[in-house]
């Protein structure tokens, strides 16, 4: 456990606030490599741990996935289907990225570990000023036979 501990604090140090193009640029290329990495897997059955965070709002959500579609999500803090359904998959996490990447008034924080072929942590920054940052997180991966 120490080990992850460690390899994470790791990747947050060297995760550096987005400042310019040159810096988006890198984000977008390392980006494209795990994305790459994903797809060359093969993954489409498998579930994981979703966590969200804005401002006052907060979900956490065990999503099944069977041929790259939601099968299932369950809300693990009430046991119910998160109203309204979000339909996450690891693929919605790298178009997540992307979409903040595109948004020039968005900061990108990424975290990547790098024992896994997805991001671990995605978080939209939000002007100086303005609330709303959102963080998402994905955790507890499983591929699903």
């Amino acid at each position: 456990m120490w080990a992850r501990v460690a390899v994470l604090a790791g990747v947050l140090l060297a995760c550096q606030g987005v400042t310019g193009p040159e810096r988006r640029m890198d984000q977008l290329r390392q980006l494209e490599q795990y994305q790459a990495r994903w797809r060359s897997l093969g993954i489409h059955d498998y579930s994981f741990d979703y966590r969200m965070t804005c401002c006052w709002f907060r979900t956490h959500v065990r999503y099944v996935i069977r041929a790259d579609t939601v099968e299932s999500a369950v809300e693990l803090d009430s046991l119910a289907s998160p109203n309204p359904l979000l339909r996450i998959t690891i693929d919605t996490v790298f178009a997540q990225a992307r979409a903040i990447l595109a948004e020039p008034n968005l900061s990108l924080r990424i975290v990547y570990d790098t024992s896994r072929p997805y991001p671990a942590v995605v978080a939209e920054l939000s002007p100086v000023g303005v609330d709303g940052d959102v963080t998402d997180s994905v955790s507890d991966f499983v591929p699903l036979r």
